[in-house]
């Protein structure tokens, strides 16, 4: 049972950060992943979806844990190939530091109507592995 939050401090890298607040919150990866990751409405498209950002973003997150704090599993490195995008994630821990390695490469600009449900079908399968989570057990 986990009855409250681990509060944990550090230190931010990024290429570029687009943020509206002063702080940042880490609770799980897939709240940086592209917006077309995180947000794909049911409603059937009738005009085409259109990517916003260039052809590859990757991302990198590394945490050390604090003394007492143990990794005790990982999940499954994933990759998911569609016909509109490549993505894979790989979850690492050595010692008390946990790493996540994430990259997803478009491969057309575009979806129209026609092909939204299949690409919001690869878009589930990168929501099934951002939900996945590292076990750390605290003595």
């Amino acid at each position: 049972p986990f009855a409250g939050k681990a509060t944990v401090t550090g230190e931010v890298k990024t290429g570029a950060l687009l943020s509206r607040g002063a702080g940042a919150s880490l609770t799980r990866p897939g709240q940086s992943a592209p917006r077309a990751m995180r947000v794909c409405p049911q409603a059937p498209r009738r005009t085409a979806f259109a990517w916003r950002w260039r052809d590859t973003v990757t991302g990198a997150f590394e945490l050390t844990l604090p003394a007492g704090a143990r990794v005790t599993g990982v999940p499954e490195p994933a990759d998911i190939e569609s016909p509109f995008f490549h993505y894979t994630m790989k979850w690492t821990a050595v010692g008390t530091t946990v790493k996540v390695e994430r990259k997803l490469t478009r491969k057309l600009r575009t979806v129209g109507p026609v092909r939204f449900e299949e690409f919001r079908a690869g878009v589930e399968q990168v929501h099934v592995a951002e939900a996945r989570a590292a076990v750390v057990r605290f003595e």
